[in-house]
């Protein structure tokens, strides 16, 4: 996800600011206008500086508590997705329980939970919370591919732990409400660096899902035709 604040030529079709502490100066000066019109622009007319737009607003960042800073790029990204029927996509943190409340921040600025996506929602496999997002109209994305270590003692879930916990989601019925993705954010996770790559998800899990007795149609929708739902304006 290009965060905003990076150099030119490394943007993909997303474009957010993460969490507050990665904030750059110029960005934190911004006034909630600035910050929906700067959002707005990136939609409907190009990224700064990469010459083509971008698909949908994100990946936005929560804190344990939604930081002032944050609240403040939540409220102007929900008016800006808003505007031209955008999607918005929210890295929740694992330690807190604060996506209903974040639904409800973007509705008043006019983005529905419909176009809310919950992002590596995999890094805290709370099923009723999970389930009470879905049940919301939010979308939840699973991420593959990273099992690493951080600070404090913290390890990502391993796919195989991912694997049994999104199944028991689709069993319960909510296929149309999770998408999957690849988790590359680091040099690490390439392939010629000994990572898992951005061939993964293809290559290693749907085949596994399909082993589990996932229908094919389930796959299509977590694969294709949701991204396609929440791409479309």
């Amino acid at each position: 996800m290009p965060a905003v604040g990076q150099q030119p030529g490394q943007a993909l079709p997303e474009y957010g600011a993460y969490l507050a502490r990665s904030h750059p100066k110029w960005f934190a000066e911004l006034d909630e206008e600035a910050l929906e019109e700067l959002f707005h622009g990136a939609l409907t007319k190009e990224i700064p500086g990469e010459g083509f737009r971008a698909a949908l607003l994100g990946i936005l960042g929560t804190s344990a508590e939604i930081l002032p800073a944050e609240g403040r790029v939540l409220r102007a990204a929900g008016r800006a997705a808003a505007r031209c029927g955008a999607a918005v996509g929210v890295r929740l943190d694992p330690a807190a329980r604060l996506g209903t409340d974040v639904l409800r921040l973007l509705e008043r600025e006019g983005t529905p939970a419909e176009r809310v996506v919950f992002c590596n929602v995999d890094e805290f496999m709370d099923m009723p919370y999970l389930a009470e997002l879905a049940d919301a109209g939010a979308t939840l994305e699973w991420c593959f591919g990273n099992e690493a270590y951080y600070r404090d003692g913290y390890k990502d879930a391993t796919d195989a732990e991912r694997l049994d916990v999104l199944c028991q989601f689709l069993a319960d019925g909510y296929a149309d409400r999770i998408v999957l993705g690849c988790s590359v954010w680091t040099k690490s996770q390439l392939r010629r660096y000994g990572g898992m790559g951005y061939g993964h998800l293809l290559s290693r899990i749907a085949p596994v899902l399909r082993s589990r007795g996932v229908p094919g149609e389930q796959l299509d929708t977590m694969l294709v035709t949701g991204p396609r739902r929440l791409l479309d304006r």
